[in-house]
């Protein structure tokens, strides 16, 4: 469809700009699980290239429809079953239960290979009021 090219820029911009935000929250926030910013490097490391995908659910929250959402981004167009590594970024409310979390992880890993290395982190955001915010890194793409 013909979008006008302010438009299209702003359609563009927002998942960079919340990837930057993702990134950042890594490198300074405290999450659970995992070794934050480490465990992406480690990810990064190990293959030479990477693709990233971003979703969010819509009203409540749902890391599962999120996780959905990352995996059939634009930017993640890569068989996920041959890719090396895969690092799984949750950004959530407070109200957030383990179980929905559990749900997206799962989904992630119905679609990754045997071998596929896999790591994830929460971060608890004040500022977001139900929905879930995913983000997808994945390495070793061969592409």
């Amino acid at each position: 469809s013909s979008m006008p090219l302010q438009e299209a820029f702003h359609f563009c911009d927002r998942p960079l700009i919340r990837l930057v935000e993702t990134v950042t929250e890594l490198a300074t926030e405290h999450g659970s699980d995992t070794d934050d910013f480490e465990d992406v490097r480690r990810t990064l490391k190990r293959g030479d290239t990477a693709m990233v995908g971003l979703g969010e659910s819509d009203d409540r929250p749902n890391a599962k429809e999120s996780t959905l959402s990352a995996l059939q981004s634009p930017f993640l167009d890569v068989a996920l079953d041959e890719v090396d590594s895969v690092f799984v970024t949750f950004a959530v409310s407070p109200d957030t239960v383990s179980v929905d979390i559990d749900r997206g992880l799962a989904a992630v890993r119905r679609r990754t290979g045997s071998d596929t290395r896999a790591g994830w982190k929460v971060i608890v955001d004040d500022g977001l009021q139900s929905e879930v915010v995913t983000m997808v890194l994945v390495t070793g793409t061969d592409n």
